[in-house]
């Protein structure tokens, strides 16, 4: 290298260092959310193409409850929706349109107790059998009657008299009629009557966030609008029901019992009792319907039967088929029994509703066919029961 390019170690100077880039920490803020909303709004979109069903409609298909007292619980006022047909409950915890009180005039009015078989959630408003049994008493005695549901899923004869002397009374009917046995028969498994009450009362306070049956404000309201939160709401409601945190209304008898207690049987006629004597104070009548049931004649139709011989059961009940067969014959008994104490009417269905499929969606619940049935067989029992006082009113 010639000389005049030579450079003194000493001559040579570091560049100056370029500083580093530094993003201001706002903006990797801004890079971060705006990432997370993206992986975000990507997981909504799948949540809504992978399953569309949201919270609030899956919680449309079944009826919420409260809980006013330990004695009873009571329907949520709303809409929801039972296989595509509407269900209306009114401001009173009823299906139905909202009873006027005091009793307007010239209305006879007909309060029937029940369960779901009297609910009829597969029907729609209009056609339930206290529906069809109203229209068809008011067409026949030319006169205003109206018929008010005061059924709820899962009720036993137990919360339909408790809720007789909390609220009932005051709708001043002209008739009461009763159609209840086959949720009384679950407690025909159950070891005590403690027992049995203890699946009655309110939810424990710690799984009401999760509860399907009670409202949540702030998280129905996320639910409703954001997806992924319906997804991920519902996911942990069905593993708390599997843990059995939560479950619906009504009874779960234990499996298995081989006799029916028989504490249970004196429970039924305990509260029969209790509310023929309640109607009879205000001097009203009584009618109890015979409730169809799917199992008669000594026969348990093989698709309601759970397990393999000797450890078999009959479904919903928990008790084998002969303690079951026992249990409902016992229990029409008692019925009779109450009936012929205090002059109610027995209204007989056996012969007017088949046990088939034509008449029975399943155990207890009538299709459209068993409804009709049922009303016009009702219906000619009300207008005998009556006699004299309706033929003059028709006239």
């Amino acid at each position: 290298m010639p000389a005049d390019y030579a450079c003194e170690p000493s001559t040579i100077r570091a560049l100056p260092r370029r500083p580093a880039s530094r993003i201001p920490l706002r903006r990797r803020i801004l890079y971060v959310a705006l990432l997370l909303s993206a992986a975000l709004g990507g997981l909504e979109l799948f949540a809504r193409w992978w399953s569309p069903l949201t919270y609030d409609q899956w919680r449309a298909r079944f009826l919420r409850f409260e809980w006013p007292s330990d004695r009873f619980c009571k329907a949520v006022p709303g809409q929801y929706v039972f296989d595509g047909q509407v269900v209306t409950i009114n401001g009173l915890g009823l299906r139905g349109p909202e009873p006027i009180i005091p009793k307007p005039p010239n209305v006879r009015r007909i309060l029937v107790l029940g369960g779901s078989a009297v609910f009829n959630a597969w029907a729609s408003d209009e056609r339930t059998w206290p529906r069809a049994l109203e229209e068809k008493l008011s067409a026949k005695l030319h006169q205003t009657v109206e018929v008010i549901n005061g059924s709820t899923p899962g009720y036993c004869l137990y919360q339909s008299v408790n809720r007789w002397e909390d609220e009932f009374a005051r709708f001043e009917p002209d008739l009461v009629i009763v159609d209840h046995l086959w949720n009384d028969l679950k407690a025909f498994a159950y070891s005590t009557h403690r027992d049995y009450l203890s699946v009655w009362k309110p939810p424990d306070p710690k799984t009401a966030a999760l509860n399907p049956y009670r409202d949540r404000p702030l998280l129905d309201l996320l639910s409703r609008n954001i997806h992924l939160v319906s997804k991920i709401r519902l996911h942990r409601i069905w593993a708390a029901m599997q843990r059995g945190e939560i479950g619906a209304e009504g009874a779960s008898p234990p499996s298995n019992v081989a006799a029916y207690q028989r504490w249970a049987l004196e429970f039924y006629r305990q509260n029969l009792r209790r509310l023929t004597a309640l109607t009879a104070e205000r001097g009203i009548p009584l009618m109890i319907v015979d409730q169809p049931l799917l199992i008669r004649d000594g026969v348990v139709p093989q698709e309601l039967i759970d397990g393999s011989p000797p450890l078999q059961r009959v479904r919903y009940l928990g008790l084998t088929c002969e303690a079951a067969l026992e249990a409902i014959a016992a229990a029409r008994r008692v019925s009779q029994e109450c009936a012929d104490a205090c002059g109610a009417t027995v209204i007989k269905t056996a012969d007017t509703l088949p046990a088939t499929k034509e008449y029975f969606r399943d155990h207890v619940h009538l299709t459209d066919r068993g409804i009709e049935a049922l009303a016009a067989t009702v219906t000619r029992e009300v207008v005998v029961h009556w006699g004299r006082s309706f033929e003059s009113a028709s006239r």
